[in-house]
Parts: structure tokens; sequence; C-alpha cells
């Protein structure tokens, strides 16, 4: 089964941000430049090695980002794509940048794009994680308990990683550290998610379980 990982919360579950109708102004969903700025941002620190390509990486896609949604801005991303994922793990992602699309809520002409460049950074979060997990004792998989301690120390890494961080590894957002509580999910479809939720929400009472939601930090990650 072919596993990904994306970033979810309670909301985006529920569909919230697909609430509004899209007009050429894009006012009903203006929350929605900010995110694709803050991804675009994330995508050139992990893909440019020198400081010259990406400082042009981010003027690049911030102005394409800045344009108003559109097919126009489709375009606009494709060539800051073409320039700058080439030769990159990111580079499947530049083909999903296909103007002609016709939306009828908020614009999701550069969704496939978006939605992709996340992919990819689950990958990489997922790959350095188990990566630190293995470091920790190479001989893991020859045992039940090893084989028990790598998928516990490689999810907590995830988890910790995607809460604890000043700037989310899968979205590239601004987050309040701490104050989300984080859980694994596997849709329907096989992929992995990430699902975030208040931390002071209290579990319901079953038979003997426990009540908190608090969670383990992992290495340098620590909220």
């Amino acid at each position: 089964m072919h596993l990904s990982w994306t970033l979810m919360t309670l909301f985006v579950l529920g569909n919230h941000q697909s609430i509004g109708y899209f007009n050429k102004s894009a006012l009903k969903c203006p929350q929605n430049t900010q995110k694709l700025l803050s991804l675009l941002n994330l995508l050139c620190n992990s893909t440019q090695v020198t400081t010259t390509t990406r400082d042009a990486c981010y003027g690049c896609f911030f102005r394409a980002g800045s344009v108003a949604p559109g097919e126009a801005q489709v375009a606009l991303l494709s060539q800051c794509a073409t320039m700058y994922l080439v030769n990159t793990t990111y580079a499947p992602c530049i083909g999903t940048l296909q103007p002609g699309q016709s939306p009828t809520l908020c614009f999701s002409g550069h969704c496939a794009f978006v939605q992709c460049v996340r992919r990819m950074n689950s990958v990489r979060l997922m790959d350095e994680c188990m990566t630190q997990a293995l470091a920790v004792n190479p001989t893991f998989a020859l045992s039940q308990a090893g084989r028990v301690a790598l998928l516990g120390n490689a999810t907590g890494c995830i988890l910790a990683r995607t809460r604890c961080s000043q700037f989310n590894p899968i979205t590239g957002e601004y987050q309040a550290v701490g104050l989300a509580a984080t859980a694994l999910q596997i849709a329907s479809n096989g992929d992995l998610r990430v699902v975030a939720f208040p931390s002071n929400l209290v579990t319901a009472e079953i038979f003997c379980s426990r009540t908190t939601l608090d969670q383990a930090a992992y290495q340098g990650a620590l909220c």
C-alpha cells in the first residue's frame, strides 16, 4: 500500500477551507494566499543549497504566489517550478501545474501542486525521522523489541517535530508551539496523515484508559 503524509487539522477534515465561493478578486479566500506563500518559502529552503539560489527562488515564488489566484498565477508558479525544482526530489510536482482549470469555490488550480509539495515534505520528514531512529541502534530490526522501539521512536519524532517546530515541517506555516496535540490517521486511499487538535482536549473515559493527551518529546523537538 502506498503511503504518503499530509498535515491535517480537525477544521480541514470538516472541509472548513472550502467554505465561500470563489471570485476573480479571491476576496472570499484571502487566507489561502498566506498558506501558499508559507509553503513556497519552505519549498525554497528545502531545495536550494546556496544563499544566492535560495533568495532567487524566494523572489520568484513570492511574486507568483502574490498574484491573484487564477490561470496567470498557475503559469507563473509553473515557470518558477521549472527553474528551481528540476533535479530535486520535488521535480515530480512540476507537471501538476496545469492552467485551464475552472474552479467554483476557492481557487483550486494550484491544489495538485500544493498537495505534491506537502507529500514531498512529508517524505523528507519521515526519512529524517527514520534515519534518526536507526542511528540510535542500527540493529533495531533484528528483534521484536527492537522493531517496536524503532516504530515508536520514528513515530514520536514525526509527531514531535510536527507539533513543536516553530514552522510546520509539512506546510511551512508559523504555529504556536505546544498548543496542539497530534495523532496519526490512515485515510481510505492509504495516505497517512498527521491530525492536529487542541492539546487541552480531554478524552472520553473508556475502560481503563488514560484521559490526558500528554505526548512524548523527541530529541530536539521539545514542547
